[in-house]
């Protein structure tokens, strides 16, 4: 009768374990699960979507964080004959 003890009390023991494994493994699932489907869809967003107004002090060095750009200034700086040869090809491709 002890050894039927003995095994009923490791049965016990393998079966808290199971549960304890099998409960490990499911929250693991609804984390990845909601990771999946709440925040990296937010993530995805958040990359692809940036403005090109919003830089960063380590992108373009100390002035840039500094001095902001207005909505007035040009976002390119071109030169008065890369301009000229720029309004020429549109006007060319617009005939």
């Amino acid at each position: 009768m002890a050894k039927a003890k003995r095994r009923r009390r490791r049965g016990g023991k393998r079966s808290r374990t199971r549960r304890l494994l099998l409960f490990v493994v499911l929250a693991v699932v609804v984390a990845g699960f909601l990771t999946r489907r709440m925040l990296l869809p937010r993530a995805h967003y958040l990359l692809t979507h940036r403005s090109p107004s919003r830089t960063t002090a380590h992108d373009n060095g100390p002035s840039a964080a500094s001095a902001p750009q207005s909505a007035d200034t040009p976002i390119e700086e071109l030169t008065d004959s890369d301009r000229r040869h720029l309004n020429d090809l549109i006007n060319r491709k617009t005939r």
